[in-house]
C-alpha cells in the first residue's frame, strides 16, 4: 500500500527549504540537500533532490527574499524541464503533495503565489520493469492530474512521449465507481505500457479517497480518472 501526504509552509526563506528539505527526505526513496545556484544573474537557495536508483534529480528554490522561484528536472544530463525563475511581489506558501509505493512516486510542489512556479513529477514502474518519468511544470496553485503529466521511459535515448489513458470518460452511477485493475500508457493511439499500481477508473473528485472492495480497500484519487492504494493511516 501506499503512503500520501501534504503540507503547506508558510514560514520564511530558511526555514521553508529547511522543511522542504526534511520533508523530502523522509519520504521512501527520495533524496534532497541544500544547494545553492544562480540562474539569469539571481542567487537562489533550493532543494536539490534525487530518485534513488535513478538519475532523475530536480531543484525547487527560492530567491533570498522568497518571492521568486527557480526549478528544473533533468534525467542525467537532459532536462526533462529546463531551468525557469518566475515570481514577483510578495510571498506565497508552499505546498507540498506525496505519494509513494513501491511502484510509484509521486511528488508534486507549487507556490500559491500567482507568478510563481509548480512542478509535478511521478515515476512509475510498469509491470514489464521499465520505469517511467512524468512530469509536468504548471503556474496555477493546485495538484495537477496525472493524466496532464508527459511520459517517457527514462532508458529511452529517443524520448518518447506517453500519456496516460482511460477507458472510463464519464461518471458512474452514485455511490458507484467503475474501474479497472490496472492502467496503459500509450503513444499515437497504441498501448505500450500498463502499470498495477494505478488503477483507471470513472470520474472521481481529485486527492479524494475512495474506498473499493475487499481486499483493493482505500484508493487515493491522483487523478480525475486514476486512482492508487493507499495506506490507512497514510492520507494527513
Amino acid at each position: 500500500m501506499g503512503v500520501y501526504n501534504s503540507v503547506v509552509v508558510s514560514t520564511g526563506h530558511d526555514d521553508r527549504i529547511n522543511s522542504l528539505i526534511n520533508y523530502l527526505n523522509n519520504l521512501s526513496g527520495i533524496s534532497a540537500e541544500s544547494a545553492e545556484e544562480t540562474f539569469n544573474e539571481v542567487d537562489f537557495t533550493g532543494a536539490l533532490f534525487s530518485i534513488d536508483g535513478t538519475n532523475i534529480q530536480g531543484y525547487f528554490g527560492y530567491n533570498s527574499d522568497t518571492t521568486v522561484t527557480y526549478t528544473w528536472l533533468k534525467n542525467g544530463d537532459i532536462y526533462l524541464l529546463s531551468q525557469r525563475k518566475r515570481g514577483s511581489g510578495t510571498a506565497g506558501n508552499l505546498t507540498i503533495h506525496s505519494y509513494i509505493e513501491d511502484g510509484c512516486s509521486l511528488i508534486s510542489l507549487y507556490d500559491s503565489h500567482t507568478d510563481a512556479d509548480g512542478l509535478e513529477f511521478v515515476l512509475v514502474r510498469t509491470t514489464n520493469s521499465s520505469n517511467l518519468i512524468g512530469y509536468k511544470r504548471f503556474d496555477s496553485a493546485t495538484f495537477q492530474d496525472i493524466s496532464g503529466l508527459t511520459f517517457e521511459n527514462i532508458l529511452d535515448t529517443a524520448r518518447i512521449a506517453y500519456s496516460y489513458t482511460n477507458m472510463f470518460p464519464y461518471e458512474a452511477p452514485p455511490g458507484t465507481l467503475d474501474f479497472l485493475a490496472q492502467s496503459y500508457f500509450v503513444n499515437n493511439g497504441i498501448r505500450k505500457y500498463t502499470s498495477t499500481v494505478l488503477k483507471e477508473c470513472s470520474t472521481v473528485t481529485i486527492l479524494s479517497t475512495v474506498s473499493l472492495p475487499t481486499p483493493l480497500n482505500n484508493h487515493l484519487a491522483i487523478g480525475a480518472h486514476c486512482i492508487v492504494p493507499i495506506d490507512e493511516g497514510g492520507n494527513e
